[in-house]
């Protein structure tokens, strides 16, 4: 017999104390299916499931101690929808590359609500935890997080400097085919910023994004901004600190939004942006 949480109908709930603003279980993924995956990690890991409930907005790190567990890699993922896989219910997933070590997940602006804390291990690793979490004051995003008066207007052959680190995941996890193909079947699911540039004459220009020791994914699209499914190309082929770049046959007057990305969760951080 497996764990009792080992599907979303059994998820076990995690009370958080009022006062201290933390939560914590006990469990193991030794005996359990491998129901789900994370963005990250966990295809082939066996894996529990856990719910808590917060009351506002805030911090959260969730962190899996694998307990006299030494071939254990946790990985741990936080869903709105516990049995979706889709980038989009997905808040947040973080995997340990160290056997037998502690893996944290922190997620700076949680909204009030209901969530899935998945636990589950990379490399088809099993054993038993202690999973924490810890609430606090939430970190606020970038202004240009998210569609609105945010958004900042590039300018042509100005150097603008970003950093997704404090971003959260907010489009990319439903591009248009096109753009799906451009990613080489993946899609955006990292933190991502928007940007916005509008052509004073027609003519190409090409935008080009520089991150610093991560991977970036460059997108545009043109119309309402947000909308992935009106996605008109992408741009993945670099690595880490490889630049993604694209040039686009500009209309006057029509405004194109830039979205800075990654095709992992895990991927964020300073970055440089040129329109040219």
């Amino acid at each position: 017999t497996g764990p009792a949480n080992d599907a979303c109908p059994e998820a076990i709930d995690v009370p958080i104390d009022a006062i201290l603003l933390t939560g914590q279980a006990t469990g193991t993924t030794v005996g359990a299916v491998n129901s789900t995956q994370g963005t990250c990690s966990g295809s082939t890991g066996t894996d529990v499931v856990y719910r808590f409930t917060t009351t506002a907005a805030q911090k959260l790190t969730a962190t899996v101690t694998p307990n006299a567990s030494p071939s254990f890699y946790p990985v741990i993922y936080v869903r709105s929808t516990c049995d979706s896989a889709a980038g989009v219910d997905e808040k947040g997933c973080a995997y340990g590359s160290t056997a037998g070590v502690a893996k944290a997940l922190i997620i700076n602006n949680l909204p009030a609500g209901t969530y899935y804390a998945w636990v589950d291990g990379y490399l088809s690793s099993a054993g038993a935890f202690t999973l924490d979490l810890k609430l606090e004051p939430p970190v606020l995003p970038p202004p240009n997080d998210v569609c609105g008066p945010g958004v900042i207007a590039l300018t042509l052959g100005t150097l603008v400097n970003g950093d997704t680190t404090l971003a959260t995941n907010d489009y990319g996890s439903a591009l248009s085919a096109v753009c799906y193909a451009d990613m080489s079947s993946w899609e955006a699911v990292g933190r991502d910023l928007v940007y916005s540039y509008t052509p004073a004459a027609a003519g190409n220009f090409t935008v080009d994004v520089t991150p610093t020791g991560w991977d970036t994914a460059l997108w545009y699209n043109i119309g309402t901004c947000g909308d992935q499914a009106s996605c008109v190309h992408a741009s993945d082929t670099g690595f880490t600190g490889g630049m993604e770049s694209l040039t686009i046959a500009g209309v006057m007057g029509t405004t194109y939004y830039l979205y800075v990305d990654s095709y992992s969760a895990t991927q964020a951080g300073p970055f440089t942006i040129l329109v040219h």
